[in-house]
């Protein structure tokens, strides 16, 4: 890989949404609202 290969890679990284961030962040809702459920039988 080149020098501005790297830099390229690194840019579009650090400054484009991804599809995994987006997964990422519905599955953290998802295990949030499975954690509410369960706190809620603890009381």
């Amino acid at each position: 890989m080149s020098d501005e290969d790297a830099k390229e890679m690194m840019h579009r990284c650090f400054t484009e949404e991804l599809e995994g961030l987006h997964r990422s962040f519905l599955t953290h809702q998802e295990a949030m609202a499975s954690y509410k459920v369960y706190v809620e039988k603890l009381d």
